[in-house]
């Protein structure tokens, strides 16, 4: 498990990393929203669905609220170096074909 500061400094770099991605298709109107602010990235489609993802300080994970699957909590895994459930899917895939699947939005993460 990540210590406290090594789990805010690898959850905020992903998060800032998933916002940098996320931006153009924002600036090109796919998205509604588009906002990080204090560990906790909102993103809003044109469709009015709305995914969460934030850090989880007390469980040193991130949590993703999406529309379609409800609360996912992913873990950091050290030897692939990002953010997986138990069933091994990570983080980056689920994000992205979740927006893929109620948007129609191609977002590469």
């Amino acid at each position: 498990m990540l210590d406290e500061s090594h789990f805010h400094a690898v959850a905020d770099a992903t998060l800032n990393h998933l916002f940098d991605q996320m931006e153009d298709a924002f600036d090109a109107g796919a998205f509604e929203e588009l906002e990080l602010t204090d560990g906790v990235l909102r993103i809003e489609d044109t469709k009015g669905h709305v995914w969460i993802v934030n850090r989880h300080s007390a469980s040193r994970q991130i949590w993703l609220a999406s529309p379609r699957l409800g609360g996912l909590h992913f873990t950091f895994d050290h030897d692939t170096q990002s953010w997986t459930l138990p069933d091994g899917r990570n983080l980056k895939d689920v994000l992205s074909q979740e927006i893929q699947s109620l948007s129609h939005v191609h977002i590469v993460l």
